[in-house]
């Protein structure tokens, strides 16, 4: 079986992807940040009100789908008709035909918080026709961080420092231990902008 490696996935890194499942035997999808704590089961955070969770809460299956395309995430929320659904074969849901890795998945137990559910679940099948380009924040964030430092005159007074740890908060979240926090860290040294 393919595992989570495989597909380039790091320990706790939150990955943007498409949740599909079945209402009532309708294709649903909605995109959603996934991670792993264990590099075995997956942890969504899923807010209350929300239609995926309702539905998840209900059937318990649903599939992770890894899009290569950005316009999936656009589909997913404004034209679902765009979107070309199969059956997945281990779990009762839908998945997004051209995105190039798939993972089934089965809800293990929500976690209940005041404003959310952590739905953690186990892996049924990673479904692999190439690997996909894995979505995560921080690398577009390190990048507007970069460009707010190079404007700072240009915004009103603390402007550019509120955007910029505003950025440091969420790299460090999405996509910590990396890289990408590195550069903030150094970013911030050089810039003289100590992080609280």
């Amino acid at each position: 079986m393919s595992s989570l490696a495989d597909l380039g996935v790091k320990k706790n890194w939150t990955y943007e992807t498409i949740i599909t499942c079945f209402n009532d035997d309708i294709p649903h999808a909605a995109p959603f940040g996934i991670k792993t704590p264990d590099m075995k089961t997956i942890q969504i955070e899923m807010y209350k009100g929300s239609h995926t969770l309702a539905i998840i809460l209900n059937t318990k299956e649903f599939v992770i789908n890894l899009a290569n395309d950005p316009a999936y995430y656009f589909y997913s929320l404004y034209e679902r008709g765009k979107i070309r659904f199969s059956e997945a074969k281990n779990v009762k849901a839908p998945f997004i035909t051209e995105c190039p890795a798939f993972l089934e998945a089965r809800m293990r137990a929500p976690i209940e918080n005041i404003k959310s559910y952590i739905i953690e679940a186990e892996i049924i099948k990673i479904n692999i026709k190439n690997i996909p380009r894995l979505f995560n924040r921080a690398e577009a964030l390190v990048i507007e961080s970069l460009i707010t430092a190079t404007r700072i005159g240009y915004y009103p007074d603390g402007k550019a420092e509120e955007i910029l740890k505003e950025n440091y908060r969420v790299v460090k979240k999405v996509a910590p231990d990396s890289s990408f926090l590195d550069i903030m860290d150094r970013l911030f040294n050089e810039m003289c902008i100590f992080i609280k």
